[in-house]
């Protein structure tokens, strides 16, 4: 009998040795990442189930009708790579048996019910799980799986740890052999690797060989490689390839003149923790690394009801996309996707989820604070955030950094962001949606909770060139830095400031002060400051008063009295405003990046520098705006003074529903500032000094295409303006945005336009009216040329 079974197990010697070289690059791979030691073997499990190196465990996963043996009501969706929903098998001698026929036996076995017939979307699978007992570099070498049968549908082999995304799935055909040789990953001590083993449409013919062995090396973890290249003071690091599952923060801090290369590293961590964290580094490169989040931060599925007062709606989950809980976050960083396009709808509408509810399996109900707009219909795809975390990628208190090529695929709030420190250099990053679950009908629709790259209180700001950020669900790229607080005088030249954090002043450092009464701005800088701590619940109390639309006024937890030198500061009333120029983030330089696809702006920056050949595409709103935040819902400073905003390409940007109680999405590139607690303009003397040339933009949405106010000293030259006005209306009416401009001009002193172009002003613009100036404005000089369609050949920026 032992030789009928183990002719029927024979396989052909081209099989043999097929298996024999895909073992041998597999062992090849280990080697290049550490010593490999084999831990279990599939195959010898049934005659020692339980070994020294770890416990083997056999399922099937359960569909979710069988509510006697399973509790729907507590799982999530999608009964393969969840093990919540697999069940043992019984253990009946030398097989493992399950319903519906399932079975794995010593050299093989049989998948069980086809997805015809168990009314399941995928089938029954046969489910070998072994548990390892040390953390370690785990691989599956010496695989294979044979289809003895050659009639009926292929099998499917699915290999996936823990409840992650399967890093695995192949496909094998009646009567043939495939491998499934694959790297696992840098698992924790008690994570669980599970092999399964499914059907097609039916179980027919679905017989099964198969064998496979668990490896492991003795490669450290990605935070032991850091540490000890560290502490052995070496200048260089190459991070050992592989994928490493992480449940804490890898850090890298208190480091000088170092260089890790991690091409080809990508680490995979909860949404509930900082990826990777660089602090107080110095002179340092860090390149080649990819991050992602499992589970996903984000989730998404299709509108499948919306209720009559359109107040609530439900959504279908994508499968294999996280079910938010009762109780997840809610709010308005949602995106409606179009779902033959898998773009976003246009217009787009914004809408504040109140609370998200689970219904039955897979479906949710999102009830909202306002009825929705019309824009949303059944159909529609829905992207929500799934849980709350930090940003993926933070940087603090860094300085002279370069980061090179690193690729982030998902963030549950900031994507790359750095505070403090400055005068880094990013190049070549990526954030992008990342591979679809290898068992999801559809891809991942965006990337982000927040922004895609955010610089906070830099001393000298970020250059990022040559980057890409893709459908983030706040702005693309920002830059800003803190707002104090005058909250007293002290006489003559000494003030009382309240700020957010500690460490704001130095002596000798500058500081600009925004007068609310005056509506100008005054230069000083610090000859001393003491801390007054017995002050603060004082202070808080003058930022809420004068901000009342601010929620954040409890985050001014510190006081400061400071003498001045160069200014006497008589004139400075509770309310007023400062900035640190020192603080933020001067110096900055945006160029050649592409941003894509966003719920926001595609740049938004409140400090000087410069803007250059970036690629803006299709954000909700403007391409480019520069914004000085108080009292709204940010206190983001300041007015900036000397910024270059050249050779950018902005198309089909600014496609929301218009918005008439502000001027902040009024337009391709917008220049302004918040209004007074009193709904007054800030005026002329805010921003100053900006020249926009060179810029190409392109299909701005509806409305005006260019608005300039609040500022003076601006120079517009270069640009072209095409296929303005194709669709009717345009925001910013409560302060008499002209949308029938290209551009509108308000607030603003010193403006000069020269050498720009128009060309196809649609039917709801006004070809001769293009450039809209209000009473409120002054010294402005020049116009717009209009281009003739027929003249489209004449210059290669019309295209």
């Amino acid at each position: 009998m032992r030789a009928t079974i183990w002719a029927g197990q024979l396989l052909k010697l081209s099989e043999w040795l097929m298996i024999m070289a895909v073992l041998a690059v597999a062992f090849a791979d280990l080697t290049a990442i550490g010593s490999e030691s084999p831990v279990a073997n599939y195959q010898t499990s049934f005659a020692e189930p339980e070994n020294k190196n770890g416990q083997w465990l056999f399922f099937w996963n359960a569909p979710f009708a069988k509510t006697s043996e399973h509790d729907t009501a507590s799982t999530l969706a999608g009964g393969i790579t969840d093990p919540q929903s697999y069940l043992p098998l019984t253990n009946s001698g030398d097989v493992w048996t399950g319903p519906g026929g399932i079975c794995l036996s010593p050299k093989g076995g049989h998948p069980g019910l086809g997805a015809i017939e168990s009314g399941t979307t995928y089938g029954h699978y046969a489910i070998s799980a072994f548990k390892v007992n040390r953390t370690g570099y785990y691989a599956i070498t010496g695989s294979y799986l044979r289809k003895t049968g050659t009639n009926g549908n292929a099998l499917d082999v699915i290999i996936h740890a823990n409840a992650w995304r399967p890093v695995l799935r192949k496909i094998c055909p009646p009567g043939e052999t495939i491998h499934f040789d694959t790297d696992v990953g840098y698992l924790p001590a008690g994570s669980v690797i599970y092999v399964g083993i499914g059907p097609g449409a039916s179980s027919q013919g679905d017989d099964f060989q198969m064998d496979f062995s668990i490896c492991r090396n003795d490669t450290a973890g990605l935070q032991e490689q850091v540490d000890e290249a560290k502490a052995d003071e070496q200048s260089s690091l190459r991070l050992v390839p592989g994928r490493y599952y992480i449940t804490n923060t890898l850090v890298i801090s208190d480091w000088k003149d170092f260089d890790i290369d991690a091409t080809g590293v990508t680490v995979i961590a909860p949404p509930r923790i900082t990826a990777v964290a660089v602090a107080s580094c110095m002179d340092g490169r860090l390149k080649g690394l990819t991050i992602d989040q499992d589970p996903l931060p984000l989730t998404q599925g299709q509108v499948v009801a919306i209720d009559p007062g359109r107040k609530s709606l439900a959504l279908k989950i994508d499968e294999f996309y996280p079910i938010p809980r009762a109780g997840s976050p809610a709010g308005d960083r949602n995106m409606i996707f179009d779902a033959t396009t898998l773009d976003q709808k246009r217009p787009a509408s914004g809408f504040n989820v109140a609370n998200i509810q689970r219904l039955d399996g897979d479906t949710c109900r999102l009830n909202f604070k306002r009825p929705l707009t019309p824009e949303i219909k059944t159909g529609d795809l829905l992207s929500i955030p799934a849980c709350a975390g930090p940003a993926a990628f933070r940087i603090s208190d860094s300085e002279k950094m370069v980061f090179d090529s690193i690729t982030l695929y998902s963030s549950a709030d900031f994507s790359f962001y750095e505070h403090g420190g400055g005068d880094n250099t990013y190049e070549n990053l990526k954030l992008m949606p990342g591979p679809r679950h290898l068992l999801a009908l559809r891809p991942r629709l965006r990337t982000s909770v927040a922004d895609g790259f955010h610089s906070r209180d830099t001393r000298i700001g970020p250059k990022v060139c040559d980057s890409l950020f893709e459908r983030t669900g706040d702005d693309g790229m920002a830059i800003d830095g803190p707002w104090g607080v005058v909250v007293g005088n002290a006489g003559s030249n000494r003030v009382g400031i309240a700020v957010r954090e500690e460490n704001m002043f130095q002596n000798g450092e500058p500081l600009r002060f925004f007068l609310f009464a005056s509506r100008s701005g005054q230069s000083a800088t610090v000859a001393s400051f003491q801390p007054c701590d017995d002050k603060v619940t004082d202070a808080q109390s003058v930022v809420r008063s004068h901000y009342p639309a601010f929620g954040g006024w409890r985050d001014y937890k510190h006081v400061y009295l400071v003498t001045l030198n160069g200014l006497d500061g008589q004139g400075f009333q509770p309310g007023d405003l400062v900035s640190f120029p020192n603080m933020n983030g001067e110096g900055f330089e945006f160029r050649n990046n592409i941003v894509r696809g966003g719920r926001s702006r595609g740049i938004i920056v409140k400090a000087d520098g410069i803007i250059a050949g970036n690629c803006i595409e299709n954000c909700q709103k403007p391409g480019i705006l520069v914004y000085s935040a108080f009292g709204h819902d940010s206190m983001e400073a300041q007015f900036v003074d000397h910024l270059v905003i050249s050779s950018n390409t902005i198309t089909g940007c600014n496609f929301m529903r218009p918005v008439q109680n502000t001027l902040r999405y009024c337009g391709g590139i917008v220049i302004t500032a918040d209004v007074a607690t009193d709904g007054s303009q800030w005026g002329s003397d805010g921003h100053k000094n900006i020249t926009i040339e060179d810029n190409t933009i392109r299909g701005v949405y509806r409305g005006v295409n260019l608005t300039i106010s609040d500022v003076s000293n601006v120079v517009v030259q270069g640009n072209y303006f095409l296929d303005t006005h194709q669709n009717p209306g345009g925001g910013g009416g409560d302060y008499g945005v002209d949308n029938k401009a290209v551009i509108w001009i308000d607030h603003a002193a010193g403006v000069t336009i020269k050498d720009s172009y128009v060309q196809g002003v649609g039917k709801y613009g006004n070809p001769h009216d293009l450039v809209s100036v209000t009473k409120d404005a002054s010294d402005v000089n020049g116009a717009l040329q209009i281009i003739p369609q027929q003249a489209s050949d004449l210059d290669p920026k019309i295209h």
